[in-house]
């Protein structure tokens, strides 16, 4: 054992064993003709052949039992070996196919996606002016999602898995709309209360469509997801939004995450109906719906990132040839105050 630790190359078992048979086989010619040759040369030949005798018996029967052993070693090498060589191509099989599922994982993962940015470009044919707005919406959304999963009550909940179908998702929070008639979408002036009612069909509209999607399509949790933002996005935390007027915690997070998002972006965007608020502005209005409109714990978490916001508001404005998923990587988030 000092030697195989030490990594001194010891002989294989096999020639050990060998050997050592030869060796008895030839003892037992050797010792007793010794033996007898002894006594004769004493003149006593007669005599010797009694322990001559016994001394080959004697011989004959431990080259017998290691010639047994050495075979018995030979065939437990042999069920070792063979047992090693299905072990190690068990082995590669499993490692083979491990590489096998990863790559049919990873093809799922973007199968998923893709359809999820299938559908936004749809919801961004209906409105090409929507893009830029969809990506702030993403980005916004996943930062809140993020910021959350380190307060301890989501902590498990809120994983990679959930920030990551929120990313996807997300911008597909208004698809709904593509079933709303132009003439009501593009209106640069107010709605009277009967367009505003058809306009709020968006969001089962577009719910019920991807829901749909969601049940043909497996488990997809990004589809699954957009369903959630899709049909609750308007929900409000005080049981006042459309369209079940879900009260707070009846609301899906992944829809009260976006609903903040969607409406800081709608805030802090020019429309025809009315000017861009500042950040400031936006601020004040979100604190003041804080319990009212949105989460009091996703408002904690806007304003634990509100620079965040600014600055992927900045990065994404305009006409620049950046997407959300260009943006730096967020610096860690520090602690919510009511997260405890």
């Amino acid at each position: 054992m000092w030697a195989v630790a030490r990594g001194i190359e010891q002989p294989p078992a096999v020639q050990v064993g060998v050997s050592l048979a030869v060796l008895t086989g030839f003892t037992v010619l050797l010792v007793p003709a010794v033996v007898l040759a002894g006594f004769a040369a004493a003149g006593a030949w007669r005599i010797g052949v009694a322990p001559t005798a016994i001394v080959l018996g004697t011989l004959w029967l431990l080259h017998r039992k290691i010639v047994a052993l050495a075979g018995a070693a030979a065939e437990a090498r042999q069920a070792r070996d063979a047992i090693v060589a299905r072990s190690t191509a068990q082995q590669r099989q499993a490692e083979a196919r491990e590489q096998e599922l990863a790559g049919h994982a990873a093809e799922l993962v973007r199968a998923h996606e893709t359809t999820a940015y299938a559908l936004t470009k749809l919801v961004e044919a209906r409105d090409p002016s929507t893009g830029v707005h969809l990506e702030r919406v993403r980005a916004y959304a996943k930062l809140l999602a993020v910021t959350l999963s380190h307060a301890p009550r989501w902590r498990g909940t809120l994983d990679e898995r959930f920030i990551s179908a929120v990313h996807t998702a997300s911008p597909l929070h208004d698809i709904g709309k593509v079933g709303i008639a132009d003439m009501i979408l593009l209106k640069p002036g107010k709605l009277t209360a009967e367009e505003t009612a058809l306009m709020r069909r968006h969001a089962t509209m577009g719910g019920r469509t991807l829901r749909d999607i969601a049940r043909r399509g497996g488990d997809n949790p990004y589809i699954e997801t957009a369903y959630e933002v899709a049909m609750y996005h308007h929900e409000r935390w005080d049981g006042t939004g459309y369209p079940f007027a879900l009260p707070g915690p009846h609301i899906p997070i992944a829809a009260r995450i976006v609903a903040l998002a969607d409406v800081y972006d709608a805030l802090t965007s020019k429309r025809c109906y009315k000017p861009a608020f500042s950040h400031s502005e936006a601020r004040t209005y979100i604190v003041e719906q804080s319990g009212r409109h949105f989460d009091p714990e996703v408002v904690e978490a806007f304003l634990a990132r509100e620079l965040d916001f600014v600055r992927i508001r900045e990065a994404l404005t305009g006409d620049l040839p950046i997407e959300s998923a260009d943006l730096p990587e967020l610096v860690p988030p520090p602690r919510l105050r009511g997260a405890a």
